[in-house]
């Protein structure tokens, strides 16, 4: 039974309603310390960081040739109007330089390159599959098959993430053309969607990861990891509006250096929701009242 300190646990029998979100919160703070979760956000957001820049490469591999390249450009530098000197800006001036970069160099040897290109990718989808196999307390699974998971993954992830670019640059560049209220509800329209579609995409990851465990929840861990995501970009976007100290510190490293602490606080924040969803079965089971007493 989880043992509660004794202030914490008089607040509780004087507040029964509060009982059950304060034990999931400390049980959740003890079970990531036991699972190491902050070293496995810190592989997790290494690999990521890793696998970014292979990712824009197969993304401007594959969409470079089933549109006109001069779109795919054309949707970036729309994302940077949007977000000047941000977080995704940064993303946006990887995505232009790898375009640029596979579209020049393209050669006999694409499918090659691109086999290549997303087996680096799906080392992350990996890494990030063994994370939260952790953060639910099940054992790795075999290597195998989690790696041929990993590789459909990655494939999926490149071809999604190329969809969102090109479905986001065209409802911003329509957004701006209209007025300031009708534009700003669009706006926010358009984040609540990508909340919503972030959801359902780390919906599908914990139930994939876990072997499509029934006695598991998905959905609360998902959707907080989510808007932990939404809180953890805007707020650094934010900051780097009004902060410029880091490009002096950094120099031409800044944009790695930002990407990691992002990639890092929000890995940490994702699978802390991944942690919640296997504490909350076991909370909900144990007995209503609470001693800090042993027995």
């Amino acid at each position: 039974m989880l043992r509660l300190p004794e202030a914490v646990g008089r607040f509780i029998e004087n507040h029964p309603r509060l009982r059950t979100p304060i034990r999931l919160v400390i049980s959740v703070m003890k079970e990531q310390s036991v699972e190491r979760i902050s070293l496995s956000a810190a592989a997790v957001a290494f690999w990521a960081v890793i696998a970014i820049t292979p990712t824009l490469i197969a993304l401007s591999f594959i969409f470079g040739r089933l549109i006109d390249p001069q779109t795919l450009a054309d949707a970036v530098d729309e994302l940077r109007k949007q977000a000047p000197d941000s977080f995704s800006s940064l993303l946006a001036s990887q995505l232009q330089a790898a375009s640029q970069t596979s579209l020049s160099t393209a050669s006999r040897g694409l499918a090659i390159s691109l086999v290549t290109v997303l087996w680096a990718v799906s080392t992350g989808v990996y890494t990030f599959s063994r994370a939260v196999r952790l953060a639910y307390g099940q054992p790795p699974s075999p290597y195998l098959a989690t790696r041929a998971i990993a590789y459909v993954g990655a494939i999926t992830t490149v071809i999604v993430l190329g969809i969102l670019l090109l479905a986001a640059a065209a409802i911003s560049a329509w957004a701006a053309s209209l007025d300031a209220p009708l534009s700003g509800a669009i706006f926010g329209l358009e984040v609540l969607v990508g909340v919503a579609l972030l959801t359902l995409i780390l919906w599908v990851f914990f139930r994939l990861s876990t072997g499509r465990a029934h006695d598991i929840p998905y959905w609360p861990g998902a959707t907080f990891g989510a808007v932990a995501v939404l809180v953890i970009v805007v707020g650094y976007g934010i900051y780097l509006q009004f902060a410029t100290s880091y490009q002096a510190i950094y120099g031409a490293l800044a944009s790695t250096v930002i990407l990691s602490i992002v990639s890092y606080v929000a890995m940490y924040a994702i699978l802390l929701g991944a942690v919640a969803n296997a504490q909350w079965p076991k909370v909900r089971a144990q007995p209503p009242s609470v001693s800090s007493r042993p027995a």
